[in-house]
């Protein structure tokens, strides 16, 4: 089960944090007339997040968000409603020791992560929202409609 909550993910915060940081390295490394902020800000995004493809899908009673995230458990994944926006983010860190030769010892993190957001129509039932994240890597968050009648 994925934990589907309403507050702001402190997540996003260190997110834009890190991408924050490494656009002001790369302004640093460039020459003044070979970029702007706006290509430093894209190009930091580029290298600290994962592309995932989520898709959006209505159907009769609900609307239904699915994708593959794989290399993900569902404790790295949160699903967070703030008024009407929708937010699906992801970390996952990986640690492993490493050997470069018999007398080094390294240590490695691999991470990856990313986030998605979007507006959420007005018949979502924000109360019934439902995700869950499968051990094979696929992802189905189910936004019950509000029932009319």
């Amino acid at each position: 089960m994925v934990r589907v909550g309403r507050a702001l993910n402190s997540n996003f915060e260190q997110l834009e944090q890190a991408i924050r940081e490494r656009a002001y390295q790369i302004f640093h490394t460039r020459d003044v007339d070979d970029g702007d902020a706006l290509s430093d800000w894209f190009q930091a995004q580029s290298e600290l997040l994962n592309d995932v493809d989520l898709e959006w899908k209505e159907q009769k009673r609900s609307y239904v968000v699915e994708g593959r995230l794989d290399g993900y458990t569902s404790k790295d994944i949160d699903v967070e409603i703030n008024g009407r926006v929708l937010t699906i983010s992801g970390v996952h860190c990986e640690s492993s020791d490493e050997d470069s030769d018999s007398s080094e010892h390294g240590y490695t993190t691999k991470r990856q992560q990313f986030i998605q957001q979007m507006t959420l129509p007005e018949d979502v039932d924000l109360d019934k929202v439902h995700a869950k994240l499968h051990k094979n890597g696929k992802f189905k968050l189910s936004l019950p409609k509000h029932k009319h009648g």
